[in-house]
């Protein structure tokens, strides 16, 4: 099983449903409602911070990413790229060095 698959457990925090088949898998948002923040320690799936942080600014509450450090020396550093492009959107974003929260601001 791909390792980023772990993605999926953090979707399942957030309030989606995630079905798997033997050759698929189907995730759907919420039914009711908004996602849910969450604070997830996310170093054996780094590979997946910026699709965590691209939905984050739809959450009804902050999201916190920790333990990433790793993804600074990938071909950029992810963490600082991924930072100054949500402030560019104009989310409230504070970050660390192995770590960056999302405070949702919904237009």
């Amino acid at each position: 099983m791909q390792g980023d698959f772990g993605f999926t457990e953090v979707l399942q925090k957030m309030g989606c449903t995630v079905e798997v088949g033997s050759d698929f898998t189907r995730v759907t948002g919420p039914s009711r409602g908004s996602l849910a923040g969450v604070d997830v320690d996310m170093h054996h799936i780094s590979d997946t911070v910026m699709s965590l942080a691209a939905i984050a600014p739809l959450c009804s509450s902050p999201v916190t990413i920790r333990n990433v450090a790793n993804i600074r020396i990938k071909e950029t550093d992810r963490l600082e790229a991924t930072v100054n492009e949500l402030k560019r959107l104009g989310q409230n974003v504070t970050s660390g060095d192995d770590w960056l929260k999302i405070e949702p601001v919904l237009p």
